[in-house]
């Protein structure tokens, strides 16, 4: 296999134009020849829908009776929601909006033809495709040796795993972000730029690039040709030329705002994510959000991965627990006071439950 992969190249435009790839679904793995089937399809105006290579068979044909039954004009490629509770939407996103997202991100993250982009996300997510039009729209190279990477995008858990060299340009986004690991790669010389989005957004809605004077995490402005707001609620809301088209069965209008569920604050200084609106509870009549008080866990040196819930209670209505996952159980009333350096009092949890398992497995790790 060639060490890199250049997109505008003859012969792989050449492998595009004659791909005879015409199915409406496609199982994705990390091959070329995944991407020349997504590229190809882009292209000749086919929609595709991606799914895991592992997706169960039976699952494959409820998904092929749904698209059979509505009209998929709007839509270039569609996407599945993750469904953990219900049956797991179709997200519909039109080629305008994915390219409008590819050709519009940071100005400072500054993708070029002399650049190499690395290959490291799955293409049934947005973020792998968003990967691939990067590099398409700006004449980048791509690489599945992230060694050779010169930018790349990762969630945190790729960045706790692995350091990419001083220098690299990582876009940081796709769930929770942990401000000490942002501070640590950083100092290791990495150039980061955190980001919120969604697939509904075909990705990034605002970007910030991070300084290691930063003191709090930042997720950065809106994009050109986004819009973002807060209501009253403190749920975040958006629309611009990335919306996407709807779900599957769903028509909806770039000019009406999209409801995240996302709960944040919006400021001169950026968007600050606080957590997700179906998470929340109410303990004492105090608002409590899970998120916020594990990235706080996790800025300890010790623990790895924490989980916070409310659990009923007669004189709080809900009482704010913790799981924890660190190598050796911690001294609670040493926990506490940590806890109290970056939270209001009504926010320490009332008990500090040590994961007996090193992994932590059975709880949210937000690394």
């Amino acid at each position: 296999m060639s060490t890199f992969i250049d997109l505008n190249g003859r012969d792989f435009q050449k492998k595009i134009e004659t791909c005879s790839f015409k199915e409406t679904i496609l199982q994705v793995d990390d091959s070329v020849e995944t991407i020349v089937k997504i590229l190809s399809s882009l292209k000749k105006d086919l929609p595709l829908c991606l799914l895991p290579k592992t997706f169960p068979a039976q699952k494959k044909i409820e998904i092929e009776k749904r698209l059979l039954n509505f009209n998929l004009e709007k839509a270039s490629l569609l996407f599945l929601t993750s469904g953990t509770t219900h049956e797991p939407k179709i997200v519909q996103l039109s080629k305008q909006a994915l390219f409008f997202s590819a050709l519009n991100g940071h100005d400072d993250f500054n993708l070029k033809s002399s650049d190499c982009y690395g290959l490291n996300l799955p293409f049934h997510h947005i973020a792998g495709v968003m990967v691939l039009l990067r590099a398409y729209v700006s004449n980048a190279l791509l690489s599945y040796d992230t060694n050779l990477a010169t930018h790349l995008s990762l969630v945190s858990t790729q960045l706790v795993r692995n350091l990419p060299k001083p220098g690299t340009k990582v876009l940081l986004g796709g769930g929770p972000i942990p401000l000490a690991l942002c501070q640590k790669a950083s100092e290791h010389g990495v150039e980061l730029f955190t980001t919120y989005g969604m697939t509904e957004t075909a990705s990034q809605v605002t970007v910030h690039h991070f300084s290691i004077d930063d003191r709090q995490l930042l997720l950065g402005h809106p994009l050109k040709g986004r819009e973002l707001k807060i209501d009253a609620s403190g749920e975040i809301l958006v629309k611009g030329k990335t919306l996407f088209c709807g779900y599957l069965g769903e028509k909806r209008e770039q000019e009406d705002w999209f409801y995240t569920k996302d709960i944040g604050r919006y400021t001169e200084k950026g968007l600050e994510v606080l957590g997700r609106k179906d998470r929340m509870f109410i303990s004492g009549g105090e608002n409590i959000y899970p998120e916020e008080i594990e990235k706080a866990f996790l800025e300890h040196p010790s623990i790895f991965a924490a989980l916070v819930k409310g659990i009923e209670d007669q004189e709080l209505g809900r009482k704010c627990i913790a799981y924890y996952a660190a190598q050796d159980e911690l001294c609670p009333h040493s926990l506490k006071e940590f806890l109290r350096q970056r939270l209001p009092s009504y926010k320490i949890p009332k008990e500090l439950i040590f994961s007996i398992t090193s992994s932590g497995k059975g709880m949210v790790s937000l690394v």
